[in-house]
């Protein structure tokens, strides 16, 4: 299943990710900001052997699992 999830102020964005990542959802984290949020989604990623992807304006970061 693919979740999307949107990096507004008021969520807990790492969490929602995480809690998915764990069930192997893949998600597309929206308004992300790079380079800020770039080492905290390859941590959460590592955690849960998932690879990040950005799209070309880099406001949206995908969480993908090989198989």
């Amino acid at each position: 299943m693919r979740v999307i999830i949107n990096k507004a102020p008021e969520h807990d964005w790492q969490k929602m990710v995480a809690d998915n990542l764990k069930l192997r959802n893949e998600v597309d984290l929206e308004s992300f900001i790079y380079p800020d949020d770039l080492e905290i989604c390859h941590t959460l990623a590592n955690q849960n052997k998932a690879k990040v992807y950005l799209n070309a304006d880099k406001t949206i970061c995908w969480f993908r699992f090989s198989n």
